[in-house]
């Protein structure tokens, strides 16, 4: 678990909604929920089987995201 510090609390409370945050590193984008509604999104998507889906399109989705950095080192 990442324990946010009162600078990022601040800028979280200010950036909208839902928050974003990057990995600058990666440029990889996240959307964050509270636990609870992450619960409910997460007990839609099981109901509807489509938590296999979302879970096996993340390594690929990394691949094709992956692709244009291969090819311009």
């Amino acid at each position: 678990m990442i324990e946010l510090t009162d600078q990022q609390q601040r800028l979280l409370a200010k950036s909208g909604w839902p928050p974003r945050a990057v990995n600058p590193a990666t440029k990889e984008m996240f959307v964050l929920l509270p636990e609870g509604m992450f619960e409910r999104v997460r007990a839609v998507l099981e109901e509807e089987d489509e938590i296999a889906a979302v879970e096996e399109m993340g390594p690929l989705a990394n691949e094709v995201l992956d692709e244009p950095s291969r090819e311009s080192a």
